[in-house]
């Protein structure tokens, strides 16, 4: 399974024209496991290929009600009168919920659909009272945060109930849609933030998917109401998505992959008001953009591998500012449902179905963070029956093109070890963190830790809150070059690798004067051994304003010291840190941040530093880590550890070292050796004696590295 692939660089705060010159200009970095290189155009997942001839592939004919095609019609009244469990949930709550209008329990949508499938007054009623509601709301709040949420039941109510309203009642909700979608666009008393075509960034931002989402229900509903002013928003909201600055080029350019770069709460609720405007679009006779683009396939596979073993909890990215501990919730599931029903039959279909089966199997499933009485309705709109794609057939790690966000696992069962990795080339969202390089490690419970996931009030966004590097007087910089990001990546002989560059994050503006670059080299290399085992490298070149920085890495509790290795748990399991080059290691707890977890601190050497960690995570409490160094200096440097030695270049930016070089390593077993940073062809030669052994690298044609850089022998 192939996942599309983009350009890794792009630059901030410069014009779209600049920005895209600066995107082409993008040179071609070492790809996985001999695949593709980083920065080769895209290509379709395999995920989205439609297997011809099964389900819903032909198109089909509106029913002039939103969200519902011809033949989805049918099938939903057949459901209906045959009283089938989604209609009897739907019913109940509807029921519950008649006069009662808690939005933390039902929602006008469950009430408009009732009315539309039963005829029955009581219904209509109801749902007019819920648009009531919505409608007393406060529309400027959060400068029109909200928008969405309130065109998307009051347009409902007025398409799927309105023949159950007086001639009065339509056109008070019409107005209603006409008046404010109006203000937000073209009398907007608030920020206007995510209103301009102007900034890029507006393409991926939570604003603006709000602002297309009410903009496209409002406009459908009107014009289903034979209201002429519907389609001028119709037109608008499609603009938004397909102009050149729009929503499908900030996806295609920076997160085809199915990742957001505003993170995972924010990320969520970007796609569950997206993907509702597309579904209101292709229901209505508009484009079906999910079979158009793909990155709605792309989306389901990416929510797959950003679920952590145990299916409870998502990879925290970003600010977590709806749930700190980020639960898989039922938001999540209305997103993937309605990207599953509206792609074709495909294995990224049935790959949805999983999720959706198995992952987060409902709307009010007590496992959930909380219930979403609110989604009734969606269960009998969008629930299909399907099989199930086998998740144990994918690979055991995935790359989000676009953000480059990587996660790797030792298996598909619920106690596996996970490593997730971030490796986005660019800072350009608020809620994004400057977490590049960064990892965390789930097995059980988090063990390697975003601080930010145990609550708090930070500040998170900076680089030393996640496993990254504190850089005195860094600031959230959005201006300035590339970041870049990741730059390698290969899963295979056993090894998952990432080169992870960093070098432009760390920034700051003195005074009135330009944005200063506080490193000259901050390069992070990750080598992930299965099942528990990740080797950490980082090279840090500091100019004069960095002075004083120091890696961060964080622990679910405070951490114990014995031996040069410092150990804590979460419970039952446990991880263990064996800081092998580096300064001297302090302890602290990230009290200062709010959070209950706690830190070590490596200070640095001088001006240029390395740092060489050996992580190790186990089921029952932290494990008995045991490792050595070995390499030298100016050359190759890395660990032992059980049974693998993991080496990396010494030198600036991973640049390979001359040939022949040599390392030894204690005892005369047969380990296996990982070597990162060189590409091309080589002989590797073994001498043992005197109770080690001596490797040496040289030029030959016995073994060959990929594109990547990995080269793994057992030599």
């Amino acid at each position: 399974m192939v996942s599309a692939r983009l350009p890794r660089c792009f630059v901030l705060g410069i014009g779209l024209s600049a920005v895209l010159a600066a995107f082409a200009a993008c040179g071609d970095d070492a790809g996985g496991g001999g695949a593709a290189p980083l920065g080769t155009p895209p290509a379709p997942s395999v995920l989205g290929k439609c297997d011809p001839g099964k389900g819903e592939e032909a198109e089909d004919k509106t029913s002039g009600f939103l969200l519902l095609t011809e033949s989805r019609l049918a099938k939903v009244r057949a459901d209906a009168a045959a009283n089938s469990p989604a209609f009897q949930e739907l019913r109940a709550t509807a029921d519950r919920y008649l006069t009662d209008l808690n939005v933390y329990k039902s929602g006008a949508e469950n009430a408009a659909l009732m009315y539309l499938l039963t005829s029955e007054a009581r219904y209509a009623t109801s749902a007019y009272a819920w648009a009531k509601q919505v409608m007393a709301g406060d529309l400027r709040a959060g400068s029109y945060l909200e928008y969405g949420e309130m065109m998307r039941p009051v347009a409902l109510v007025l398409n799927w109930a309105g023949a159950g309203l007086t001639a009065d009642q339509r056109r008070e909700l019409a107005d209603f849609l006409e008046a404010s979608t109006n203000e937000l666009w073209f009398a907007n008393t608030g920020s206007k933030w995510g209103i301009s075509d102007d900034e890029f960034a507006f393409a991926g931002n939570n604003y603006r998917m709000a602002f297309i989402e009410g903009t496209a229900f409002a406009g459908y509903a009107l014009e289903a109401l034979g209201d002429a002013r519907g389609r001028r928003w119709i037109d608008l909201a499609v603009d938004k998505i397909v102009r050149p600055g729009g929503v499908l080029e900030y996806m295609d350019k920076l997160q085809s992959g199915g990742d957001w770069l505003e993170g995972t709460n924010y990320g969520e609720r970007s796609k569950q008001r997206l993907y509702r405007a597309l579904a209101v679009i292709a229901s209505m006779g508009g484009k079906n953009f999910f079979r158009e683009n793909p990155y709605f396939a792309n989306s389901i596979e990416f929510s797959v591998y950003q679920a952590q073993p145990g299916n409870r909890f998502l990879y925290p990215g970003g600010d977590l500012a709806r749930s700190a501990a980020s639960e898989i919730s039922p938001y999540d599931r209305e997103y993937v449902q309605i990207a599953t029903y509206w792609l074709c039959d495909s294995p990224a279909r049935r790959l949805g179905q999983h999720y959706l089966t198995k992952i987060a199997p409902s709307y009010n499933d007590e496992k959930h963070s909380f219930d979403y009485g609110a989604g009734k309705y969606l269960e009998v709109l969008f629930a299909l029956d399907l099989p199930a794609h086998d998740v144990t057939t994918l690979p055991l790690s995935f790359r989000a093109a676009g953000t480059n966000w990587i996660n790797a696992r030792s298996g598909w069962d619920e106690r596996a070890t996970s490593v997730s990795i971030s490796g986005a080339p660019v800072f350009t969202q608020s809620h994004q963190h400057q977490d590049m390089g960064s990892f965390v490690i789930w097995k059980d419970r988090w063990l390697a830790m975003n601080p930010e996931t145990t609550g708090g009030e930070g500040p998170f966004w900076p680089a030393e809150t996640k496993q990254g590097l504190h850089v005195p007087g860094r600031e959230a910089r959005f201006d300035g070059d590339p970041v870049p990001g990741l730059a390698r990546f290969a899963d295979r002989d056993g090894a998952v690798y990432a080169q992870v560059d960093m070098s432009n994050l760390y920034r700051k503006r003195p005074g009135s004067g330009a944005v200063e670059t506080l490193l000259n080299e901050h390069t992070r290399e990750l080598v992930y051994v299965r099942p528990d085992t990740v080797f950490v490298f980082d090279r840090v070149d500091a100019k004069p304003a960095g002075a004083g920085y120091a890696l961060h890495f964080h622990f679910p509790s405070a951490p114990r010291e014995a031996g040069g290795v410092y150990s804590a748990t979460n419970e039952g399991p446990g991880i263990a840190v064996a800081p092998l080059l580096g300064g001297a290691v302090s302890v602290a707890a990230d009290s200062d941040l709010g959070s209950k977890t706690h830190r070590i601190v490596q200070a640095a050497t001088g001006a240029v530093s390395r740092f060489l960690s050996v992580v190790e995570v186990g089921s029952n409490g932290a494990p008995n880590l045991s490792a050595e160094v070995v390499g030298a200096p100016g050359g190759m440097r890395g660990a032992l550890r059980g049974d693998h030695v993991v080496l990396f270049s010494d030198l600036p930016r991973g640049a390979p070292p001359a040939l022949p070089f040599s390392y030894t390593v204690p005892g005369t077993g047969s380990p296996k050796h990982v070597l990162v940073n060189l590409t091309g062809s080589f002989r590797v030669a073994a001498e043992r004696s005197g109770g080690s052994t001596t490797v040496t690298v040289s030029a030959g044609n016995d073994v060959v590295s990929g594109p990547d850089g990995l080269l793994v022998v057992t030599p």
